[in-house]
């Protein structure tokens, strides 16, 4: 036996009794709790039964990888010559300079025709530094026709009062012998060869001319002037 509650007053009842004796209800018995007991249990396993199914049915499907992107690839047209690249080669004779100036004391042209050497020197102390030889070949309406070799930095063993000798070679020539001599303000870093009509029409038929004086702690250096396409009426 047990004492229940009243599901319609709230009365204490015993669970023997049939009817409520305060409000005359039926009374639910013990075997009645027990079926409602185990059929709330049933209930909540069947509920969580489905549940469980129902989440595993919904869940959102994971989507497939995304493929790679394809790299678009240029389309040709059928019958379409492919681009090529075309490389330009300088032209013949390009590394001149020609220079035309008015002589302010004669009101005469001076002209001039200049190439720089093609091998670089780096001289010692206090000439240090990578430099460049240069050739010049210069019409003055004062001083005359003029062969030049000048360098940047250094001491030319070439004085202005006394020949010295400069070795010159045309092409695949032996060595020529010329004179040369150091400029009239006893400047160091240039001679002037000697024999410009004899050296130019040389010059005039080479591809390479190669020069070499004594230079001050630094031997007879070679230098080397690509001198193809010289135009000599440029400077006639």
């Amino acid at each position: 036996m047990a004492i229940v509650k009243c599901k319609e007053c709230g009365g204490d009842v015993s669970t023997e009794a049939k009817t409520c004796p305060h409000c005359g209800a039926p009374v639910e018995t013990e075997a009645g709790i027990g079926k409602r007991i185990l059929f709330g249990i049933a209930a909540i396993v069947v509920i969580s039964i489905i549940g469980s199914r129902c989440s595993t049915n919904t869940a959102a499907p994971t989507p497939p990888p995304t493929p790679a992107a394809a790299v678009e690839q240029p389309q040709q047209v059928i019958g379409e010559t492919p681009a090529t690249v075309v490389q330009t080669t300088p032209k013949v004779g390009e590394q001149w300079s020609y220079y035309t100036n008015d002589d302010g004391m004669t009101g005469k042209q001076l002209k001039s025709a200049i190439v720089e050497s093609t091998n670089q020197f780096e001289f010692g102390f206090p000439y240090a530094g990578l430099q460049n030889a240069k050739l010049t070949l210069r019409r003055h309406p004062r001083f005359g026709n003029d062969v030049i070799l000048s360098i940047e930095r250094g001491q030319i063993l070439c004085r202005s009062y006394e020949d010295c000798t400069v070795m010159v070679r045309f092409d695949d020539e032996k060595p020529v012998q010329y004179s040369g001599i150091g400029p009239a303000d006893n400047s160091s870093d240039a001679v002037f060869i000697r024999g410009f009509d004899r050296f130019k029409n040389k010059l005039a038929k080479a591809k390479v001319v190669r020069i070499s004086v004594g230079v001050y702690q630094e031997g007879e250096p070679v230098f080397e002037f690509n001198t193809e396409g010289f135009d000599s009426s440029r400077i006639k």
